[in-house]
């Protein structure tokens, strides 16, 4: 797929709303492969003729990286992560996307 679309003129685009202005003129002719958040972000905006096609590819967590010796290190690990861990076992990481991200997207008329 890489050789491909490497060597193809016109099939990648520098940033993301170039690929998702290129799929929505493109008629169904054209996909585009992006990172689950944006994609998720794009397909409930207008014009609302955007849609995720099958499961994402992959699933990944975040990392945060700090200089050797950073006091900040132990922060990140004593209660940054372990705050996160806690709040996605509760899943109440979904619970503030919920709420903040559909209850947005209703309150301002955007594609359900």
């Amino acid at each position: 797929m890489w050789e491909f679309m490497s060597n193809t003129p016109g099939v990648l685009v520098p940033v993301v709303m170039d690929g998702v202005q290129k799929v929505r003129s493109s008629k169904g002719k054209y996909a585009f492969l992006l990172e689950s958040t944006m994609n998720e972000y794009y397909n409930q905006r207008k014009p609302c003729n955007t849609m995720l096609v099958g499961d994402n590819l992959d699933s990944k967590g975040y990392g945060i990286a700090t200089p050797i010796g950073s006091p900040l290190r132990s922060f990140f690990v004593a209660d940054f992560f372990s705050v996160l861990f806690s709040f996605s076992q509760k899943s109440f990481l979904k619970f503030l996307v919920f709420g903040y991200w559909h209850y947005r997207v209703v309150q301002l008329s955007i594609c359900l």
